[in-house]
């Protein structure tokens, strides 16, 4: 009888684990980790806005081909051991940014509450940490994102983006979100 009673509460104990992982239970992005993810993020985030604001001298159509070209190009070169990054969006543009599935819930809770500003973490797996900041609307993203698009930008949207949902925009929007992946430390696994 005692055998079983001890068999009961191991898995009585068993069960409970499992239902606070899945309510959520699981363990917390640790602060060096969050810290981390922010530092990897800021050289992306700093390099494609140098570039924009730099095609953005010749024209438009040169910050459409640094959006379509070089925003990926600057990610992959930032990629290493584990660390990945991009941009999404509830409205894309490029279909070669299509959200992951750990970044839906986030993305719809950031489309749904326009007041989120901070950037959130949290666990993609046992090892890997997956952590988003908003991109919001500026002055200068207006002209290919915007409400009043001119017809060349349109026309040069259009052909390299058909199915493009990513106008009508106005400063400040939320726009999307910038994210990155990366190996937990080794204490925070």
């Amino acid at each position: 009888m005692r055998r079983y009673r001890r068999l009961g509460i191991l898995c009585a104990g068993a069960a409970l684990a499992g239902a606070l992982a899945c309510a959520g239970g699981e363990k917390p992005v640790g602060e060096g980790d969050v810290a981390r993810a922010r530092a990897a993020l800021a050289p992306f985030k700093q390099q494609l806005f140098r570039a924009l604001t730099e095609a953005m001298a010749d024209g438009p159509v040169s910050a459409i081909e640094v959006c379509n070209t070089r925003a990926p190009a600057i990610a992959d070169s930032l990629a290493s051991g584990g660390l990945r990054m991009g941009r999404t969006s509830h409205r894309l543009r490029n279909p070669a940014n299509a959200p992951a599935e750990w970044v839906m819930p986030l993305l719809e809770r950031y489309a749904a509450d326009p007041s989120l500003t901070e950037g959130e973490a949290l666990r993609v797996d046992a090892r890997t940490i997956g952590y988003v900041e908003p991109i919001r609307m500026q002055p200068m993203c207006l002209v290919c994102h915007g409400a009043e698009i001119t017809p060349e930008i349109a026309q040069h949207l259009d052909a390299l983006y058909p199915d493009d949902r990513a106008r009508g925009f106005a400063e400040g929007d939320f726009r999307g979100l910038f994210w990155v992946t990366l190996l937990a430390q080794e204490e925070d696994r």
